[in-house]
């Protein structure tokens, strides 16, 4: 039960990792495109 606990907050860490990177870009890009315009 506790293995299958620490798996699941592993992969929302993971996940929410990989979100937050996605959005990091995408707002880079952003801040990028809007200093260029």
């Amino acid at each position: 039960m506790l293995s299958g606990f620490f798996r699941l907050e592993y992969q929302n860490r993971t996940v929410l990792g990989e979100w937050k990177k996605v959005h990091w870009l995408k707002w880079k890009v952003s801040i990028g495109l809007s200093t260029i315009n």
